[in-house]
């Protein structure tokens, strides 16, 4: 029974019937379908090809992948990707790693808001809202495992998204933007200004290490008060990124596919390993330390590179692991070390623009 969307590009006139009829069954406080265009503005001239796009269920989805909590299960019998929000942490990283921007952080519940596919209407035999809503045909579901090319309009076909396009009739080329592109949302996955607390965390956890580094090599350390401090501000400061904190024990549920459950867990091991090596002065504690050190400035990295899987272990001078190694060699006195990563750092600067 698992269906797709089928998706007439030739039709649809953006009528938005499809996003009221969403928004009227679900009540939801945030979108769960959006209608985008290449050519808002209908030059004359000009073809019009609209898209409207929500959760395209894909049959290998990066937000069940990628979600620490473990938040996101398939339905065996329609192939709707559900979202149990009792589990969601409201960590907003399923929003990073899709590509099509379906999950959407809802402000007032604080946690995600995700397309499921009208499941409880597919399962009695019925079809999605968005899809009985269209006036003109150009959006439909059908119950096929079968899917057609998708003409240029969707790259990313690893993750097999469960929607179909019918061949427009325009001979030109379509160039509808990807729903991160669009012009109404302009704004970055990860912006600055509301992720304050990762910065905080990533620039704090660097420190740590660099420090664990130094208190080995006999450099600068400013004491362990002071390290057991950054260390618990390090821990916590995290917990602000969450719209439900107290969930936060659920963040290493998926260590086998979610880099940031990695992320935490080596946080945690980084953290204990090396206070309880300076409290106990216990050398080979505070040596494991420092190569979980390392492994955490990997894991931080890959937590930003893996949504963009093309980007995995590609090395640019915004990496949280030079830094790292930077502040490493600072604090550790292995000046010739610190000159080399930072004209590696410029060298790459120069190469990324």
């Amino acid at each position: 029974m698992n269906g797709l969307f089928l998706y007439d590009i030739n039709r649809c006139v953006s009528c938005l019937a499809c996003v009221a009829g969403c928004k009227l069954t679900n009540r939801g406080s945030v979108p769960w379908r959006m209608v985008i265009s290449d050519n808002e503005r209908a030059y004359p001239g000009l073809p019009v090809h609209n898209l409207s796009l929500a959760c395209n269920h894909c049959e290998n989805p990066a937000c069940l992948e990628g979600c620490p909590a473990k938040a996101y299960h398939v339905d065996q019998v329609t192939g709707a990707v559900i979202l149990d929000e009792k589990k969601c942490l409201g960590c907003n990283y399923c929003y990073w790693c899709c590509p099509f921007d379906a999950p959407h952080y809802d402000h007032k519940l604080r946690n995600i808001q995700k397309c499921h596919f009208c499941n409880e209407r597919l399962l009695s035999g019925g079809e999605p809202a968005c899809t009985s809503a269209c006036p003109t045909g150009a959006l439909s579901y059908m119950n096929s495992d079968t899917t057609t090319e998708l003409f240029g309009i969707i790259t990313e076909t690893e993750l097999a998204p469960r929607i179909s396009f019918i061949k427009p009739r325009h001979s030109g080329n379509i160039n509808i933007p990807p729903p991160g592109a669009d012009s109404r949302r302009t704004k970055s996955k990860v912006p600055l200004s509301g992720e304050w607390s990762l910065m905080v965390f990533t620039y704090l956890s660097s420190l740590l290490f660099a420090f664990s580094f130094s208190a080995i090599s006999g450099g600068l350390f400013p004491g362990i008060r002071l390290f057991m401090i950054m260390s618990v501000i390090c821990l916590a400061i995290p917990l602000l990124h969450l719209g439900h904190p107290w969930r936060a024990w659920r963040a290493v549920s998926n260590l086998r596919h979610s880099p940031l459950s990695v992320e935490i867990f080596i946080l945690v091991l980084f953290v204990i390993g090396a206070n309880a090596g300076f409290i106990t002065g216990i050398r080979w504690l505070s040596a494991g330390s420092f190569i979980a050190g390392l492994a955490l400035m990997v894991a931080i990295d890959n937590v930003y590179t893996a949504p963009d899987s093309r980007n995995v272990f590609r090395f640019h001078p915004g990496q949280l692991f030079l830094t790292g190694l930077l502040f490493a060699s600072l604090f550790g006195i292995e000046y010739r070390a610190l000159l080399f990563i930072v004209v590696l750092k410029l060298i790459m600067n120069n190469r990324v623009r």
